[in-house]
């Protein structure tokens, strides 16, 4: 059930997205573009396939720059993530070798 309204969310949030992109009463023109974007990086779903990870959250952070030829661009994306992660590996004592 938890996997159903995710997949709805992303959907919704693709549609919002294309919809967003597509403007009928834009002219194509030649231009810079520049935006500016931050968020929060939740916890990675990795169902425990990495155990001696420890994955914490942190904020976000990032810019894009682009440059556009009607509809063909050129640009750069800038990303600064604050996120953590601690490898915890357990010691193991080996036996002695004689």
């Amino acid at each position: 059930m938890k996997k159903i309204f995710i997949l709805l969310g992303v959907l919704q949030m693709l549609m919002i997205a294309v919809i967003a992109q597509s403007n009928p009463n834009s002219t194509t023109r030649n231009g810079f573009s520049a935006s500016l974007r931050g968020g929060y990086d939740g916890l990675p779903f990795y169902n425990n396939n990495t155990p001696y990870i420890n994955y914490k959250g942190g904020l976000a952070a990032g810019a894009s720059f682009n440059y556009y030829w009607g509809w063909l661009g050129l640009g750069a994306i800038l990303i600064i993530s604050g996120t953590a992660h601690k490898v915890i590996i357990p010691l193991v004592r080996m036996p002695a070798m004689r």
